[in-house]
């Protein structure tokens, strides 16, 4: 799996790819519990706790990883999924924006893109 790939090269790298993990997984595990029986998490903390977490062990973990180039098609993969679903909101969400809802919806599959690019220019 992509979070399982090779052995973390410094202490920081390790600790913050495991709380990325499980807050993870833990969020997913809650949100399906929470979908199966509503109320049976949410009445007891929010889940929104688990994104900030996700956030900043992500924004850890990449700063302390080490930059490496790879082959691997599961970014712009991941790229287009993400876009996808920015398209599928935006269009639920768009009835506000009348004529525009159609280009707003197009921009809004290209902005993981646009996030990317300005990432990993150098």
């Amino acid at each position: 799996m992509f979070l399982f790939k090779k052995l973390p090269d410094s202490f920081q790298e390790g600790f913050a790819r495991t709380g990325f993990s499980v807050s993870l997984f833990s969020l997913i595990f809650f949100w399906i519990c929470d979908v199966l029986r509503p109320g049976f998490v949410s009445r007891y903390f929010s889940l929104l706790f688990f994104l900030l977490l996700i956030f900043v062990f992500g924004v850890w973990w990449g700063i302390v990883a080490k930059k490496t180039e790879s082959s691997s098609h599961f970014l712009p993969f991941l790229l287009c999924l993400f876009g996808c679903l920015l398209c599928v909101v935006t269009w639920n969400i768009g009835e506000g924006f009348g004529a525009f809802r159609l280009l707003i919806t197009l921009f809004a599959f290209g902005v993981p893109f646009l996030f990317s690019y300005l990432l990993h220019e150098q």
